[in-house]
Parts: structure tokens; C-alpha cells; sequence
């Protein structure tokens, strides 16, 4: 099964779930990275 997404949906998406995200897309795939974003120590 393929999900097919928007890179810039996909980038909110993981957003409002606390990712870091850079995505883009290249022809038919869509490359990037993504990682938690990284919380103050206090």
C-alpha cells in the first residue's frame, strides 16, 4: 500500500506532533528528515 502525502502537509503534520521537519519533493519521491525537537533542558 502506498500513502501518498504533500510535503508541506506532511511537515505540519509532524509539527503538531513535536517533529522537526524538512521534506521536499524530487520527481516522484519525496526526500527528507525528521527528528524530535529537542526540549530545554531546566
Amino acid at each position: 500500500m502506498k500513502v501518498l502525502h504533500d510535503p508541506v502537509e506532511l511537515t505540519g503534520e509532524l509539527a503538531a506532533l513535536g517533529w522537526s521537519a524538512g521534506i521536499r519533493l524530487r520527481e516522484e519521491f519525496i526526500i527528507g528528515i525528521a527528528e524530535p525537537r529537542s526540549v530545554p533542558v531546566t
